[in-house]
């Protein structure tokens, strides 16, 4: 209202906003109006002096509304640069609220994509993490024109954080795993250099390139049972992937290795440690697993316990790693 204070800042996202002022005599005069893109009331809150005007929807409008208390906080930590505090400080709020309309017109005004808030998050990560992807696609095409690390820089930040959730919302948004950051670091090298091996793994399997493991080996990042399943999602997300050091491939077979024993292999008596063991393909569940050393070592599936070198009982198939040794042990029956 005119003459009162401005509690807070709108932007027109759509519709129409009227300007009104009031003769001495409360007549009123339409002074002008607002269209979709405009903003008011923030000469008052940015100046703290009373609205000159009264701004009153002239058709069905939707308004984008920012509180005051919030803008002038963002201004003190920027006095040197208000005007573009304000303007980054709209564009994450548009762009996290999931206000379309708003982001293109803050666009067309030269807002910078690339700003970073107090938390060091740009505009593209509110709207990632928000979940507005079509606004994250409108800033990112914007913001690859000037800068090439956009993909790299947006996925290292998330794997630094450990968000998993947001990396695999931009891999499904079109961002290329092996991106490289404005440092010339991609994504899964930082994954292994913080030790943030699920992130390492869903990089993989949507075909981040291995060349460069850190020192790492993919016994230490994935489990046996890990491997298998992984090699159909990499070539289901992308066919034509061929990364040959993967794990150890015979005739282009994908598929981790483990030898099984009988016996125990701490227990002296019940192991034979010059017996040869049976090289096999792990299978995909634990159930199989035990079909086939039963038929291996001619003794009932249903009757065995499986150990590792150590003798702790094995119960899953996603805890064996490629080339682990198993032992396979007759249970007594009383």
């Amino acid at each position: 209202m005119q003459n009162e204070a401005a509690d807070d800042i709108y932007i027109i996202v759509s519709g129409e906003v009227e300007m009104i002022d009031y003769e001495s005599n409360q007549r009123e005069i339409v002074v002008g109006s607002l269209q979709a893109g405009d903003m008011f009331g923030e000469v008052a809150a940015i100046c703290s002096t009373p609205q000159a005007f009264t701004f009153r929807t002239k058709t069905l409008a939707q308004l984008l509304r920012l509180k005051t208390s919030n803008l002038i906080e963002a201004m003190k930590i920027r006095q040197e640069d208000n005007i573009v505090m304000v303007n980054n400080f709209l564009l994450h709020e548009a762009a996290s609220r999931g206000h379309e309309e708003c982001v293109v017109v803050l666009l067309n005004h030269g807002c910078n994509v690339l700003l970073q808030d107090v938390n060091g998050n740009t505009a593209l990560w509110d709207a990632i993490t928000s979940k507005h992807y079509k606004i994250f696609q409108l800033l990112y095409n914007y913001a690859t024109i000037s800068d090439p690390h956009v993909a790299g820089d947006l996925l290292t930040t998330a794997t630094e954080r450990n968000e998993i959730e947001v990396i695999k919302d931009m891999l499904q948004c079109g961002l290329n795993p092996d991106s490289k950051n404005i440092h010339g670091l991609r994504a899964l090298q930082v994954s292994l250099a913080t030790n943030h091996l699920e992130v390492a793994k869903l990089l993989i399997a949507h075909g981040a390139k291995t060349s460069d493991l850190n020192g790492h080996t993919f016994s230490s990042i994935f489990t046996a049972g890990d491997l298998c399943v992984l090699h159909n999602k990499v070539q289901k997300i992308n066919p034509g992937y061929k990364e040959v050091n993967l794990v150890n491939r015979q005739n282009d077979q994908f598929c981790a290795r483990i030898n099984l024993y009988k016996g125990h292999p701490i227990i002296s008596n019940t192991f034979d440690r010059n017996a040869t063991g049976r090289l096999i393909k792990l299978p995909s569940s634990f159930e199989e697993l035990k079909r086939i050393a039963g038929q291996k070592f001619e003794v009932n599936a249903d009757n065995i316990t499986i150990v590792n070198e150590e003798g702790a009982e094995i119960d899953s198939i996603q805890v064996i790693r490629d080339n682990d040794k198993l032992y396979v042990l007759e249970n007594e029956i009383s």
